[in-house]
């Protein structure tokens, strides 16, 4: 989902979840579900899992710039 604001009240660019156990946080649930929320006017840099670098806040702008126009402010 592409939102015009930080839905977390966080400034990330980024928000992914995945299903877990509620009573064992570190059991995973491997049915490979992942819900991503993209903050266009974030600017804190988000981590894909197992990668060191960080999605660009430019290259993020630039695949978002087009969504904007369609985006409820």
């Amino acid at each position: 989902m592409f939102l015009p604001y930080a839905p977390f009240g966080k400034d990330y660019m980024m928000y992914r979840f995945q299903n877990r156990c509620l009573e064992l946080p570190d059991l995973d649930y491997p049915d490979r579900l992942m819900y991503i929320y993209f903050n266009t006017s974030g600017t804190t840099p988000s981590y894909w899992e197992g990668e060191s670098t960080a999605v660009s806040a430019d290259a993020l702008a630039q695949a978002c710039s087009p969504l904007r126009k369609h985006l409820c402010v």
